[in-house]
């Protein structure tokens, strides 16, 4: 299966943009922060009702929203910037 395959080496500082999901807790202000600097689509929903939930940008990691203590899901595209491999399979 492979044998029709290629190995392409990615460099460091090229830009590879990955999605992830996050889940998250607002605090007493309903403050949360993401692990990486989202990129491109930012989406928060209620953990238990699937709700999507407005937010307010506060810092570079750190957004708001009206609710406070309440677990949410994080989708969003990150930017990875140290390298890698990429087989394009095909």
């Amino acid at each position: 299966m492979l044998s029709n395959s290629k190995l392409a080496t990615i460099t460091e500082n090229e830009k590879i943009i990955i999605p992830t999901r996050e889940e998250v807790e607002s605090n007493e202000n309903g403050v949360f922060e993401t692990k990486e600097t989202p990129v491109n689509n930012f989406y928060v929903y209620k953990l238990e009702t699937g709700e999507k939930v407005n937010y307010t940008k506060i810092e570079n990691k750190k957004y708001q929203i009206n609710d406070i203590y309440t677990n949410l899901i994080l989708d969003y595209d990150y930017e990875y910037t140290k390298g890698g491999s990429l087989i394009t399979v095909g």
